[in-house]
């Protein structure tokens, strides 16, 4: 894995417009080894009689699930959404805008 050191922080950090301080960019640097520690744990893995997978989403047959039926125990009708709103036109319920 890559080495980090303060010049490669502050480089990524001013080019995405923040003020970077020294506790910030030391924090930056003990997780990121921290974070390296941890990953070359994974060479540890002894993987010599695992088959390679065809398919990232490979998985064995899963078939004690129940089959998917919609309930209408927690169903709401329109007319009840309608009558228990303030703002509404028709059929439609009119919110607040939430993105300017």
């Amino acid at each position: 894995m890559k080495q980090i050191n303060n010049e490669k922080i502050k480089r990524i950090v001013e080019s995405l417009m923040f003020e970077p301080n020294d506790q910030v960019i030391n924090n930056i640097i003990k997780n990121w080894n921290d974070l390296s520690k941890s990953i070359e744990l994974f060479n540890n893995f002894n993987l010599e009689n695992l088959e390679p997978m065809t398919h990232i989403d490979q998985s064995y047959q899963i078939d004690f699930l129940r089959e998917d039926i919609p309930s209408q125990i927690n169903s709401i009708t329109k007319e009840t959404i309608l009558t228990n709103t303030k703002n509404k036109d028709d059929d439609y319920v009119i919110l607040a805008k939430v993105v300017q």
